[in-house]
């Protein structure tokens, strides 16, 4: 009986120390997964962006087309809009703030008059002058906002001018009509095209369907080349009319 005590003792020593060792893995892990979330949390909070002297263009088909930017800048601020690494963590602070500027922004069209070189950016033909745009973000940890909104947006936009002329509005069909691949598919030989529908005239549809044959492996019919030889009969009686009348 003493052996089987001292050996159910032993038994269940081991199992308290697995169980400890497996409660202390938990907290590691937990506490790995904690520090990695504060530490993503906080690079994210204390993004910042910044673009300076953007020009994107695109020029063909003596046209000129593209956006221009002078700056952007995302950064974090503080409670009084000062930039600033926040740790609100440490701060204990509910509110995350974050500021946007953009200076400069513009879209152009018009003609590419100049081959080589570069233009100013003054003289060009804006469809939207280049203007200056600020925004301030806020937002609130807390998950029900009562007495004040958890997302709250302030916006300041001094001008705002949009201006399209009749030559940049052609300019724009043109260059919409070269940059849209075309999806539509042109007929065979549309010269031979029958204008009638299918189920009621299929032999002239099947005499459609052999001149394209026959174009496509450079064979005529006799009856194509007399078709041919009246329509230019009939053309030089006309033209000869037209430039006499004249």
């Amino acid at each position: 009986k003493s052996a089987l005590a001292v050996r159910k003792a032993w038994e269940e020593k081991a199992e308290y120390t697995l169980m400890g060792e497996q409660i202390d893995q938990d907290s590691s892990s937990e506490q790995k997964s904690s520090f990695l979330s504060r530490l993503v949390r906080r690079i994210i909070e204390n993004l910042q962006l910044e673009i300076e002297d953007v020009h994107l263009a695109v020029k063909g088909c003596d046209i000129a087309a593209g956006v221009v930017l002078k700056s952007l800048r995302l950064s974090t601020t503080d409670n009084d809009g000062n930039v600033k690494f926040v740790d609100r963590q440490a701060t204990h602070d509910a509110f995350l703030h974050k500021e946007l500027l953009i200076s400069g922004f513009g879209i152009y069209l018009q003609e590419d008059m100049t081959s080589e070189g570069t233009t100013n950016l003054e003289d060009n033909q804006y469809v939207l002058s280049p203007l200056s745009f600020e925004a301030k973000f806020r937002e609130s940890d807390v998950a029900k906002c009562i007495e004040y909104p958890k997302y709250l947006i302030h916006s300041k936009l001094q001008s705002l001018s949009i201006k399209l002329s009749r030559t940049q509005l052609e300019l724009s069909h043109r260059l919409a009509s070269v940059v849209t691949p075309s999806t539509k598919i042109r007929p065979l030989f549309p010269e031979y095209r029958p204008l009638v529908p299918v189920s009621e005239n299929a032999q002239e549809w099947w005499n459609y369907a052999f001149r394209c044959v026959g174009r496509l492996n450079r064979r005529r019919s006799w009856m194509e080349f007399y078709l041919a030889f009246q329509k230019r009969k009939k053309y030089l009686q006309l033209y000869k009319r037209h430039a006499y009348s004249e």
